[in-house]
C-alpha cells in the first residue's frame, strides 16, 4: 500500500516548489487503506522519503524482512466506511 508523504504545489502560480514535504512539521503519518479497513499510525522517522512510503499488507514470496515496513505493525484500528 502506497502513501503520499507530501503536498502538490503544481497549482500555484509561482512553479518554483512542485511539492513540499513534512519532515520538520509532523511526527505520525495516520494512513486508512480501503481493502484492508485497517488504520496505520507511522511515526515520521520511519519513512526515509520525501514523496512517498509503502506499507507492506503481505509477506513477500522471498519471505525478505528486512527494510520492509510491515502494515500490521502499525495498525491502531479497522474501519468500515460506507457511502451513502
Amino acid at each position: 500500500m502506497w502513501f503520499r508523504t507530501s503536498s502538490s504545489y503544481a497549482h500555484h502560480l509561482s512553479g518554483r516548489h512542485l511539492s513540499r514535504d513534512y519532515l520538520d512539521d509532523v511526527e505520525y503519518f495516520a494512513v486508512h487503506c480501503p481493502e484492508t479497513t485497517g488504520v496505520y499510525l507511522i511515526p515520521i522517522e520511519q519513512l526515509q522519503t520525501r514523496t512517498e512510503a509503502a506499507l507492506r499488507v503481505e509477506s513477500p514470496r522471498n519471505h525478505q524482512r528486512r527494510r520492509i515496513r510491515f502494515a500490521a505493525d502499525f495498525e491502531i484500528a479497522k474501519v468500515s466506511v460506507v457511502a451513502g
